[in-house]
């Protein structure tokens, strides 16, 4: 039994319902933002849920009340619901669980929940945009079967832990926007399955490791760090990329280096490393050969050095 109630204009309070009714499997309630209050504990008591959805009901507030452990989904982004209690890891039948953009001033935990590093089973784990500080917890190394990591746009400090290479299955690890330090992994070559890889926006150090096993990327922006060193001749196995970003760090852009492999890197459609601490020079060759390109971006004002790239 299903009972979809997405997408309306309902207003009010959970008040009057007491409890589901115990063969209700899917219950959705998303995008109703006139709905306020919180959600009664004993809501889902003699329930078999397996799905719940309340994303964007921006006026809910209060805790996550006990869920069946019949739960598989539960998505409760854009509210203000702020407790999400450690009973969390006995469902273990959960695969996707989603709790972005959460409304800041309700937030209580800073740090995340270790019941999250207990759902052996998830597939997805989004957690964006909530205020969540902290150091990313290297527990999360247990979530094996996990595809989706969304952690950025939150406060988290501390390096990237060497156990999220362990999650091979991963399509999307999106870190951007915290304030993590430290060196990129050189483990992450292991992550093969990436598409994407955020982590841009941090304040990470170091040169750009050897990336050149993740084949299946179409995203890594790096811009907004202070990463050092040349841009690697690694980076030419990317053939999926769509975009360079590198912009805003410490590197020696040495365009004449470049110029023998760029030009590899069809689908690539922007570059952008403008703001770098020098330009030796600009690599026009490699430039003319990328079909797809609409955008280049090597401004130098901000620039930490003095050096102008050559003109051909």
């Amino acid at each position: 039994v299903s009972l979809l109630l997405s997408n309306n204009r309902l207003h009010g309070d959970f008040d009057h319902w007491s409890s589901i009714p115990s063969t209700l499997r899917l219950l959705l309630v998303d995008e109703n933002r006139l709905i306020t209050g919180t959600l009664p504990q004993t809501l889902f008591a003699s329930s078999a849920l397996e799905i719940l959805g309340l994303q964007n009901l921006r006026g809910l507030s209060g805790t996550l009340p006990r869920l069946p452990p019949t739960m598989q989904t539960i998505r409760v982004d854009f509210t203000g619901i702020s407790t999400f209690p450690d009973y969390l890891d006995t469902l273990t039948s959960l695969t996707h669980l989603s709790l972005a953009e959460r409304v800041r001033h309700n937030i209580r935990h800073r740090n995340l929940p270790g019941s999250f590093s207990k759902l052996i089973g998830l597939v997805e784990l989004k957690v964006s945009a909530g205020g969540w500080g902290g150091t990313v917890p290297d527990d999360l190394k247990n979530l094996k079967s996990l595809n989706i990591l969304e952690l950025f746009d939150n406060e988290f400090s501390g390096t990237i832990p060497q156990g999220l290479c362990d999650l091979t299955q991963l399509t999307k690890l999106l870190l951007s926007n915290n304030q993590l330090s430290g060196s990129i992994p050189p483990c992450m070559r292991q992550l093969t399955n990436l598409d994407q890889l955020w982590l841009n926006h941090n304040q990470l150090t170091g040169s750009i490791p050897d990336l050149q096993t993740l084949t299946m990327l179409t995203e890594i922006p790096m811009n907004n760090n202070q990463l050092t060193g040349t841009v690697p001749m690694s980076l030419r196995f990317l053939e999926k990329l769509g975009s360079l970003a590198l912009n805003d760090n410490k590197l020696t852009i040495d365009g004449s280096a470049m110029d023998s492999w760029l030009g590899d890197m069809a689908e690539l459609t922007s570059i952008t490393l403008s703001r770098n601490l020098k330009v030796n020079s600009l690599p026009p060759t490699a430039l003319r050969q990328l079909p797809k390109l609409v955008e280049f971006r090597c401004s130098y004002e901000g620039s930490h050095g003095n050096s102008m790239p050559s003109k051909r």
